[in-house]
């Protein structure tokens, strides 16, 4: 059986480490022959040797730290490769890609930073599940603010009571914008 250290990462590329020697040598008793000199000989060669890195570029964003650099980590890599499956009316499936939210969610940054939002301050969202709350949210991110999400109303009709509701919420996140449905306004 040969004996496969943990991976490790090792500047942002993954690592398996095997021990070459040791692997023949377990090749070699797992088929219950006798090592013979020359395999000895090779064995020796290959402990000599040191270790064998089978490398492979890691397929996850290892070193970042936030999830702005998660993003920005995939849109780089695969921009085309899908980051969620949307249902939206009639269970019509709708994929959003790395690279089309991370640009939607400059648009949102934008948006903000236009609207005089600044590093730190909270923005609420108050959106359905779907496209525009994740672009949202990392535009709020992108934009250095802080999102606080709150549910929509199950029915329109009852946003004003709803905003009522939460007005303890916005009030002590001190939200200073609200990214809505436009029926909210």
């Amino acid at each position: 059986m040969v004996d496969v250290a943990p991976t490790a990462l090792w500047g942002g590329v993954e690592c398996s480490v095997v021990r070459i020697g040791d692997a023949v040598r377990n090749q070699i008793e797992e088929t219950g022959h006798r090592a013979r000199a020359d395999d000895l000989a090779a064995i020796a060669a290959l402990d000599a040797a040191g270790r064998v890195l089978h490398a492979r570029e890691s397929t996850y964003p290892a070193d970042a730290q936030t999830l702005v650099a998660v993003l920005d980590w995939h849109a780089e890599r695969h921009p085309e490769q899908v980051y969620a499956v949307l249902y939206g009316d009639h269970d019509r499936e709708e994929e959003l890609t790395f690279g089309a939210l991370r640009a939607q969610a400059f648009a949102v940054a934008q948006g903000l930073f236009a609207s005089g939002v600044e590093r730190g301050q909270t923005v609420a969202l108050m959106l359905p599940t779907g496209r525009e709350y994740l672009a949202s949210f990392f535009g709020v991110l992108y934009a250095r603010a802080v999102p606080v999400p709150i549910y929509p109303p199950v029915r329109l009709s009852q946003v004003e009571d709803h905003l009522k509701r939460h007005a303890r919420i916005l009030a002590n996140a001190a939200s200073v914008l609200i990214i809505t449905i436009a029926q909210a306004k």
